[in-house]
């Protein structure tokens, strides 16, 4: 949660074009796979749209991991250094998903963009855990 939302902080831009570029290419990918699997039917066509639906999961899966360090960055952005109480984050959650939401403006911009963005934020904090660790067992 720190992690993805300190790179949300400080690389918003990087994570949004990782997140797109990714989103595109393996939901295309997904697309593609499940689309063949309608054709062949049966059941070779049933683990062709399983594996599209499994790509679908996670990729959404990815993203939704990353939602927790939006919203651990919005409440920083609300409330300041106040300390993060469980009222306050249920307060913060209940806004962001209140805006992603909201009737077309959420629906088509706010949920695309944030789901995006949390999806590179969150390969971007995997590939810095997994570089973290190599360099620990280096060292």
């Amino acid at each position: 949660t720190d992690l993805t939302a300190q790179v949300l902080r400080t690389m918003p831009g990087r994570s949004f074009l990782l997140g797109l570029v990714n989103a595109l290419f393996l939901g295309i990918i997904a697309v593609v796979i499940f689309q063949i699997g309608q054709s062949i039917g049966g059941f070779f066509g049933g683990l062709f749209g399983l594996t599209g639906l499994a790509i679908l999961s996670a990729l959404l899966g990815l993203s939704a991991l990353s939602m927790a360090g939006m919203t651990w960055l919005m409440h920083q952005r609300l409330y300041g250094d106040a300390a993060a109480t469980l009222p306050t984050l249920l307060r913060t959650s209940l806004i962001l998903i209140s805006a992603l939401f909201a009737p077309v403006f959420g629906w088509f911009i706010l949920l695309p963009l944030a789901l995006t963005a949390s999806l590179g934020a969150t390969l971007i904090a995997l590939i810095q855990q997994v570089r973290g660790g190599k360099q620990n067992a280096t060292n």
